[in-house]
């Protein structure tokens, strides 16, 4: 029974099975993070056009009140 366990993690379409749903994860998160930028800017802080969380000149307004 063993052999027959070890035999299916070790076979390919398993390894592609998880890399697949590690990717997928990946990205969903991404695509997350970007949709919560944008909500956190245009909504909660009163930005504005959520497109506009991207320009750089909010960024180094940011980076600059850290500091």
């Amino acid at each position: 029974m063993f052999k027959r366990l070890e035999h299916f993690y070790n076979s390919k379409p398993f390894f592609l099975i998880v890399m697949i749903r590690i990717a997928l994860f990946l990205g969903l998160a991404l695509i997350l993070f970007i949709l919560g930028l944008m909500i956190g800017y245009s909504i909660l802080g009163g930005g504005g056009s959520p497109f506009s969380v991207f320009s750089w000149e909010i960024w180094q307004k940011i980076f600059d009140f850290i500091q």
